[in-house]
């Protein structure tokens, strides 16, 4: 067992791109690559939030991506009222021969006064045998999570609204356990992660574990949601964007409790790249040695 970080790096010249980093236990982390390992061409020409899926419809890997590229200097209040409103997208059969990037537009959006769509993410509804894709958008002042289906992440359904709050929402994660659907996200009305379970992807019954953020999760963003199986334990790292300190990991053994230990700063290295908003898949040892061989350890 071993883990991939796909993510950016910040809004320098190069930031705004794919990075690949890779880990034995996900909480030691090493760069790969001089560079980025995927950059975007098409739209903004700049890429933010990258989420990485293994669809287990057919077996390929997708990675799906913010269009936006803040170091064009065109502001933050240009890129969410009159932002891009596409998906940016990479196919594989492996983990290292991607493709072009390919765009999915949801022109709709701008009929909600909607102005960008940002942080996608994907979940596998079993009912319904598609992947729910989800993200934020700015829509009348506010920023919500819509959400729609497919099945081979080309081809997508009419969206819907999925998650609105009275304060902006956005960064929305998912993950399932013993029959529990856990989203984590960042809420403006405590300034930090929260954490909300319910009995199914479209269920009425979502409450918040905790009143507020998750314990030692305020002024965080970005949260990345993954488990350690062989450890049994689940990893929740968050963006401590408010301190500039870059990426920490908070363990738990059970997600229900909404306890999460800060892991020591002695005992995890996040790489020497600094990460920003993305997410970790799951890998096996025969594709992190193709990784490390195809890109090669950065600062080895």
């Amino acid at each position: 067992m071993a883990y991939l970080f796909v993510h950016f790096t910040g809004e320098d010249e190069n930031g705004e791109q794919i990075y690949f980093s890779v880990s034995k236990d996900g909480l030691h982390w090493m760069d790969l690559g001089s560079g980025p390992a995927l950059v975007s061409d098409i739209g903004e020409k700049g890429v933010r939030d990258p989420f990485l899926v293994r669809n287990c419809l057919n077996g390929k890997f997708y990675l799906m991506a913010t269009d936006l590229r803040i170091a064009n200097q065109k502001g933050w209040d240009t890129a969410q009222y009159k932002g891009s409103l596409n998906l940016i997208l990479w196919e594989s059969d492996t983990l290292t021969g991607w493709g072009s990037p390919y765009a999915v537009d949801f022109p709709e959006i701008r009929k909600l006064q909607g102005g960008c769509v940002w942080a996608p993410e994907a979940f596998f509804d079993r009912t319904k045998e598609a992947y729910l894709v989800y993200w934020a958008s700015m829509v009348n002042g506010k920023q919500r999570i819509y959400a729609a289906y497919t099945r081979d992440f080309h081809d997508f359904t009419d969206f819907h609204p999925f998650i609105e709050r009275k304060e902006h929402i956005i960064d929305t994660t998912i993950v399932g356990e013993n029959g529990r659907i856990y989203r984590f996200s960042a809420e403006e009305f405590c300034g930090g992660i929260t954490l909300e379970v319910g009995s199914g992807l479209h269920a009425a019954d979502y409450h918040y574990i905790c009143k507020g953020h998750l314990p030692g999760l305020k002024g965080m963003e970005g949260p990345v949601i993954f488990y350690r199986k062989e450890e049994g334990q689940w990893c929740l790292c968050a963006d401590d964007i408010g301190n500039g300190a870059g990426y920490v990991p908070f363990l738990s053994k059970e997600l229900s409790s909404g306890n999460f230990t800060q892991v020591p700063s002695d005992s995890f290295n996040m790489g020497k790249r600094r990460k920003r908003h993305g997410s970790i898949l799951s890998i096996s040892e025969t594709e992190y040695e193709e990784l490390v061989n195809f890109y090669g350890i950065w600062g080895k």
